[in-house]
């Protein structure tokens, strides 16, 4: 009598290659943050709710939570962008239902170095001139640490 085989689950999520830290690696990469939400100093969280088709291809893309000042358009576009891998199981066509949080952190700006900030002083020591041995015909080390 043979062993039955033990069903795999039926439908497997689409997965971006490389994970949940390449995507986010990615967005990071690719988000270009908005102009006017700098200049409001705006930042926060934008989530979305979107589908993904068999193919693995993002479409119907709502905003769930805004942000404003251009935020919400930016994640849209970022979420647009993304493909994930394809999922077909038993020739079904499965379109998968996947939410998203897009964080926006104002860029911290680099700190600026001018002359007034920076000082670097030189300062050259001459060692003492060695004693002279004794000659009294014996020889001796001097070990500096």
């Amino acid at each position: 009598m043979k062993k039955q085989a033990k069903p795999e689950h039926f439908f497997h999520k689409p997965r971006y290659p490389g994970g949940r830290k390449a995507m986010d690696e990615y967005i990071r990469q690719e988000m270009i943050y908005p102009e006017e939400a700098i200049k409001q100093q705006i930042q926060g969280i934008v989530s979305l709710k979107f589908d993904i088709d068999e193919f693995g291809t993002v479409s119907n893309i709502q905003v769930v939570h805004s942000v404003g000042a251009g935020c919400d358009e930016e994640a849209v576009r970022l979420v647009s962008l993304l493909r994930f891998e394809k999922t077909k199981k038993q020739g079904l066509k499965v379109i998968f239902h996947h939410s998203l949080n897009i964080h926006f952190r104002l860029p911290i700006p680099a700190p600026v170095i001018g002359p007034e900030t920076v000082r670097i002083q030189y300062e050259i020591k001459k060692d003492p001139e060695p004693s002279k041995p004794d000659e009294s015909g014996s020889l001796g080390y001097t070990i500096r640490f």
